[in-house]
């Protein structure tokens, strides 16, 4: 399809991390930029438990044939606007920052399937509640 673009934190890289990448490569050359440390404590109230350059190096080695670039402080318009995509791809529960409307986004936008989201999702793994069992597995480079 062409370019497919991405944005997450991918702090803990999981199975569900995993498989919403997955799809997103399917469609296209995949694109993915990586939230920013202090982008993080922002939006999830909490800093990363690995650093921005960490999670980048981990999704380069699960997804080498990705583009995978750090995002920056000055918003998510930027790297939509540099990198000219055919497709954002949102996680099921994603939604865009505030401040961001659909229609300031110059491509369509889809929607991915996720994968257990009652087992794999970043906030119970963190915490510790059911499917932890697997918590930073997919980080260990």
């Amino acid at each position: 399809m062409g370019r497919i673009l991405v944005f997450g934190t991918f702090d803990g890289l999981h199975p569900g991390h995993m498989y919403f990448l997955q799809q997103a490569q399917a469609l296209g050359a995949l694109h993915v930029v990586v939230a920013h440390d202090e982008t993080v404590k922002k939006v999830k109230n909490h800093p990363p438990q690995h650093t921005q350059s960490e999670r980048c190096r981990v999704l380069q080695k699960k997804f080498p044939d990705a583009v995978v670039m750090p995002g920056g402080t000055s918003g998510y318009l930027l790297p939509v606007q540099h990198i000219s995509p055919d497709l954002v791809c949102l996680g099921y529960d994603q939604s865009l920052p505030p401040g961001v409307t659909a229609d300031m986004i110059p491509c369509p936008m889809r929607r991915l399937l996720p994968m257990q989201p009652e087992r794999y999702k970043s906030s119970l793994m963190r915490d510790g509640r059911p499917g932890s069992h697997c918590k930073n597995r997919a980080n260990e480079v």
